[in-house]
């Protein structure tokens, strides 16, 4: 099956400009996945249905009205900002007055992020012998969850990966070419491609077996949902007593978990090799980090600190 991209060559004798009207919208329409579009085109649709069933009027008001009935009723703030960036993508797709990208919503959800962060429970990790108990309740699940859990990887990388984005070299190392990134959007000049070198010899060991089931462009799990894992994971969660005041809300948990027996690897690893480089095995596991790590690391470290950031500035304003 061929890939190739054939360059255009025009016939500008023949252009058709007929239906140039849609050019604006198809374009903005395809900013976001499909699956985004459809979950903006629901939270538009239930914007509408709120603001017809009493009889208010469309804009900024009533939206910051539907907005605050949301939070009543118990929606995190993620889910209201949802809401606005869905309108803001509905109102840049037809040419509508952007009220919906007003500073100071986006301040305001900002500041309901900050407060659901103070008091909701924190995430769970999944341990591998979590990780067992979900492969034995859900064993048609079990293939993809090692994968996310031993590979460290996000929901939609694990959702999209090929048998062509495993590379297994003749050293033993095992090397996966990722191309669904969170940062990649319509803002990206070209596609996000990030390589990962996966250390976990039980991930190694996976992944060489899936490579030989699947041609190349074949994906590894091409009928694995996300939210079929994640509705696992909770209900693994509830029926094996995993710990409690702990939010086991899906696959995320996993990554969390595959990351500390990842750290753990490492130190056991510096620690077998009797302490070579004088330090502690904690500190020669934060010096030796591989480049990829060291890179997650320090965005998730800078994130960390803007947020703390964001929040200090709420503080300071509050005391004007």
């Amino acid at each position: 099956m061929s890939h190739r991209l054939h360059r255009w060559v025009p016939k500008y004798e023949e252009l058709d400009e007929s239906g140039y009207e849609t050019f604006i919208q198809e374009g903005v329409k395809s900013t976001v996945r499909k699956d985004t579009d459809s979950k903006y085109t629901g939270a538009g649709e239930r914007y509408v249905a709120f603001i017809k069933a009493r009889g208010l009027p469309y804009g900024y008001d009533s939206f910051v009205a539907f907005l605050h009935a949301c939070r009543k009723q118990g929606a995190s703030a993620q889910t209201l900002e949802g809401y606005r960036a869905a309108m803001v993508w509905l109102q840049r797709m037809f040419d509508a007055d952007q009220w919906a990208a007003n500073p100071l919503l986006a301040r305001a959800l900002k500041g309901y992020k900050y407060a659901d962060k103070l008091t909701r429970p924190p995430r769970g990790a999944i341990l591998e012998p979590m990780l067992l108990q979900l492969q034995e309740r859900h064993p048609g699940l079990a293939i993809p969850a090692a994968t996310t859990f031993y590979c460290v990887l996000r929901r939609a990388q694990t959702e999209r990966l090929r048998a062509g984005d495993i590379q297994c070299f003749e050293d033993g190392r095992v090397v996966l070419t990722l191309r669904a990134d969170k940062r990649a959007n319509a803002n990206n000049s070209r596609q996000l491609v990030t390589r990962k070198e996966v250390v976990l010899p039980k991930g190694q060991f996976l992944l060489r077996e899936l490579a030989t089931r699947r041609r190349t462009w074949h994906k590894l799990f091409p009928n694995f949902k996300a939210e079929d894992l994640d509705r696992a994971i909770a209900e693994t969660a509830r029926a094996a007593g995993w710990p409690a005041k702990l939010v086991y809300d899906g696959m995320h948990c996993l990554r969390h978990g595959g990351a500390s027996a990842l750290r753990s690897f490492l130190s056991g690893l510096l620690a077998s090799m009797g302490d070579p480089a004088a330090m502690s095995a904690a500190t020669a596991a934060w010096y030796s980090r591989m480049n990829t790590i060291r890179v997650d690391a320090e965005a998730e470290e800078a994130e960390a600190l803007m947020e703390e950031g964001e929040g200090e500035e709420e503080e300071e304003g509050g005391t004007n």
